[in-house]
């Protein structure tokens, strides 16, 4: 499959615990506008979980690496919230495998602000680790830092092993091949029908009764995602 059928074919229209409609497809070339929308509307917070300091804006060349991939070895699926005006992103995940080990990937979660709490963080992780087990990678890697708990709780319904790495920093690693039988998620397989995807909440550590309905379309839309995979940010 080359890059374009698998843009073409993955994306899914799906809906957060709060009946909130999502767009979910891969990040496209020409995205670079929405990134820089979706950046400007991150906390100061946020930003300083992203990349552990205050960055103010994305350089050009920032911006050409989130945008510009391949899809194999580095991916990224975006989230785009269809009840806003012109359908912003509000949030991303992405991999980027390792050259020296490569069924391994460095990853990033980001979701703006306003969506924290909604399970979207959770639900582009298992979108994200399929794609990933589909490209040969196995494990995931990662930093966050150790005041950042939503993503330490989304990292640990993950099933992550976290270790100390320096002062208030945490390296991360999750065994794809111990979870994806019950973690993966591939809402736009769905055929155009209705699937629910049957998980954890957006802390990532308990069941609920309440199920994110996902339907699919092979439709496009023209929108983006955030930043570099060094260190997980909010979700």
């Amino acid at each position: 499959m080359n890059s374009s059928e698998l843009i073409e074919s993955r994306n899914a229209l799906i809906f957060l615990r709060d009946g909130t409609p999502v767009w979910l497809r891969p990040i496209l070339a020409q995205d670079k506008a929405e990134i820089v929308r979706a950046f400007e509307r991150l906390s100061p917070q946020s930003r300083y979980h992203r990349f552990f300091g205050p960055v103010r804006e994305l350089s050009p060349q920032m911006l050409a690496y989130l945008t510009e991939i391949d899809y194999v070895n580095h991916f990224a699926w975006g989230a785009f919230a269809l009840a806003e005006a012109d359908a912003p992103l509000v949030g991303e995940a992405r991999y980027v495998r390792l050259r020296d080990e490569p069924q391994c990937a460095e990853i990033a979660v980001a979701v703006i602000d306003e969506y924290h709490r909604r399970g979207l963080g959770l639900q582009l992780l298992r979108a994200l680790t399929e794609v990933a087990v589909e490209k040969g990678i196995w494990r995931f890697v990662g930093h966050a830092l150790r005041e950042n708990h939503p993503i330490l709780r989304l990292l640990r319904g993950a099933k992550a092993q976290i270790v100390p790495e320096r002062s208030g920093v945490l390296r991360f690693a999750v065994d794809l091949a111990a979870i994806c039988g019950e973690f993966a998620w591939a809402p736009w397989k769905a055929k155009g029908g209705v699937m629910f995807a049957h998980g954890l909440d957006d802390a990532g550590d308990s069941a609920r009764d309440g199920r994110t309905i996902v339907s699919s379309s092979r439709s496009r839309m023209a929108v983006g995602s955030l930043q570099r995979p060094v260190c997980a940010g909010d979700v």
